[in-house]
């Protein structure tokens, strides 16, 4: 019989990371060794420093079982970058609450101008910290890199962002995120409710679609990305940064549906949209989603956009067939009438390979999660590395 080989601590300290096992029973369990094992790892970390008590949880008659999280010994500035949106903060420890700094830009093109704006969302987090940088104990900084090597049309400095230069532009000792995937934090925010896999659908600066997963083929891996924002949809359309014509993302993203917008209302078509195309996208959206019902151009908008995210979902849904599809970004998020007409518009716009399309639902995953778990990558990977 072969002998079982106890865990190491760096196995249960990265299940206790990703969020797959934070008890000791699921610690047992997910490693396949007794209780008793994974006991006295968990209570060496905890006389360490290296863990810490979260919230109990009750599931059922007993006694509830008591989770664990990396202990965040701070201040770490946390930095994450996703299409136009800076986000930072300074993460101290996991009760204690934080404030997020936002930065938003319409393209930072090249590295030299993205080095500025890692300086000034620096600025900003420490500022509402209350610290000065020499405090630090350390930056971690993610940005959401492209899943193909097509360039970045966003970000086009993004393969150029190394662990060196980010040191040298913040000041601090600086490392860039590989493990932390904001797609498997949105599975474990529904994983007690039963959900074994997601799709994250995302439409704002961009549009991808990224599955994450508990079980079957695909869970060995964080995120599996499904470029859909990429695929072509009008051969002869707009030019994409990715150096094709009609991708989806020309069609659907933020951007794009301003831009059409804009377009109509210069041949001459009248709209109360006009006085709006000239705001934030952001802010574009909500005056679009208030003028649907009185506004022919409006309605349209709307109408093809919602057609167009009900062919995006059923596509990766067909491709990954997931428990839930959850939607994130400035374009969707929020808009209830709109998730209940893409629902109804599934069945009609895409080829569906399943029985019944997986349910859509908003995203629970909030900036301070993903935040807070870039501050526990930190101690976590420093702790490996023995720094």
């Amino acid at each position: 019989m072969q002998e079982r080989r106890a865990p190491s601590e760096q196995a249960l300290l990265n299940l206790i990371q990703s969020r797959q096992a934070t008890s000791q029973v699921e610690l047992a369990r997910s490693l396949r060794v007794p209780a008793n094992t994974v006991h006295g790892i968990v209570r060496r970390l905890l006389e360490e420093g290296v863990i810490v008590e979260s919230n109990a949880e009750r599931r059922g008659r007993g006694r509830p079982h008591k989770h664990f999280q990396i202990r965040i010994a701070g201040p770490i500035l946390t930095i994450t970058v996703s299409g136009t949106e800076w986000q930072s903060a300074i993460v101290t420890d996991p009760s204690v609450p934080f404030e997020v700094s936002v930065l938003r830009a319409s393209r930072v093109p090249d590295r030299t101008l993205a080095m500025e704006w890692f300086a000034r969302i620096r600025d900003m987090a420490v500022e509402a910290g209350g610290i000065r940088v020499g405090d630090l104990r350390g930056a971690m900084v993610h940005v959401r890199r492209p899943s193909t090597t097509r360039r970045s049309s966003v970000m086009p400095w993004v393969a150029e962002l190394d662990e060196a230069v980010c040191t040298e532009v913040l000041g601090v000792r600086t490392l860039v995120s590989r493990d932390v995937s904001s797609e498997h934090l949105e599975l474990c925010r529904w994983s007690r409710e039963g959900v074994r896999s997601v799709v994250v659908f995302n439409v704002g600066d961009g549009v991808s679609a990224h599955y994450a997963a508990h079980v079957g083929p695909w869970a060995e891996l964080q995120t599996l990305p499904g470029e859909v924002g990429h695929v072509v949809v009008d051969p002869g359309g707009a030019r994409c940064g990715c150096g094709q014509r009609g991708c989806l993302e020309t069609l659907l993203s933020g951007r794009a549906v301003v831009d059409r917008v804009r377009a109509e209302l210069q041949k001459g078509v009248r709209s109360q949209l006009a006085p709006f195309v000239d705001l934030p996208p952001v802010e574009f959206f909500n005056q679009l989603e208030a003028l649907e019902a009185g506004d022919d151009l409006a309605h349209r908008t709307v109408e093809e956009l919602l057609r167009r995210c009900a062919w995006g979902i059923g596509t990766t849904s067909n491709l990954f067939c997931p428990d839930l599809t959850v939607l994130r970004g400035y374009v969707l998020f929020g808009r209830q009438d709109w998730l209940n007409r893409i629902a109804a518009a599934l069945p009609g716009v895409a080829l569906r390979l399943k029985e019944e399309y997986p349910p859509l639902a908003f995203s629970r995953l909030e900036s301070r999660d993903l935040l807070r778990e870039l501050a526990s990558e930190f101690f976590l990977r420093s702790r490996a590395n023995g720094n």
